[in-house]
């Protein structure tokens, strides 16, 4: 790209008559704005791929809390994934942050899954305990729902 803009750049310049310590200044400025937003590029994915890095860790830790809150034994959803170890370029496993994020993210959403039903459990337990508590002691739910010796029961 750029020896052929450059070839074009001759090419122009040739025609309108253009010093050579010109065309060497102009050819120097576009290579400069060319470097320039090579690394500006280069800046942006790493970023971007830092930010991946952010998401896995966090999706990560999200799941391992959640398979200890549930007494899940369940072994990382990315040691599975093929490793290749010629692929210096990609994370450290030589799996791609793509594919890990994928990975991670795949098993959470059924670990939120998992969780979403043991709180619907767990709430329709507490709301067994209180309305319990009401027909025992003859008392409304609503009040048996503030009485402290239920406060354990409560979210």
């Amino acid at each position: 790209l750029a020896s052929h803009t450059a070839h074009q750049l001759e090419d122009v310049w040739d025609l309108v008559g253009v010093a050579p310590e010109d065309r060497a200044a102009q050819l120097a400025d576009l290579v400069e704005k060319i470097q320039t937003l090579c690394e500006e590029k280069v800046d942006e994915e790493r970023g971007l791929a830092e930010q991946f890095r952010k998401e896995i860790e966090e999706a990560r830790k999200e799941w391992e809390e959640s398979c200890r809150a549930l007494q899940i034994g369940e072994k990382d959803p990315t040691a599975s994934l093929k490793r290749d170890p010629s692929a210096m370029t990609l994370g450290e496993d030589g799996v791609s942050l793509q594919t890990e994020y994928e990975a991670i993210l795949g098993r959470l959403e059924s670990i939120r899954a998992v969780k979403a039903v043991a709180v619907e459990d767990i709430q329709g337990s507490q709301k067994r305990i209180f309305e319990a508590y009401a027909a025992l002691i003859g008392c409304s739910l609503e009040d048996a729902m503030e009485a402290p010796e239920l406060e354990q029961w409560r979210d």
